[in-house]
């Protein structure tokens, strides 16, 4: 069985949030959410289970993806500008692929 604790991740995206302007997240908080979706992934198939729910269970995590979603739903229609080329519509994918594998585990 293969344990990963997830603390580095989970502190580097505690601290690559900034505190504005949260639904523009950089390269490097997106990279954390992809490794964390990567183990969320990974647990559907009886790996990593103790460390997906650290992910499962972290409130900055819940949190932050709540902003997100919160802050593109706000732009209503004028989200279909935003597509994977924007910097708004990047973040958008990579927070519903860490929620997808969330409600998928």
């Amino acid at each position: 069985m293969i344990v990963l604790t997830p603390r580095p991740l989970l502190q580097m995206m505690e601290y690559s949030i900034p505190s504005e302007k949260v639904d523009i997240l950089s390269d490097e908080s997106l990279f954390v959410i992809g490794i964390l979706s990567l183990i969320l992934h990974l647990s559907t198939k009886k790996t990593l289970e103790e460390t997906s729910k650290a992910v499962l269970f972290n409130t900055s995590i819940i949190s932050m993806v709540n902003t997100i979603v919160s802050a593109a739903s706000l732009k209503g229609p004028a989200l279909v500008e935003h597509d994977e080329g924007t910097s708004t519509g990047e973040t958008l994918i990579f927070v519903l692929l860490l929620h997808y594998f969330a409600v998928k585990r």
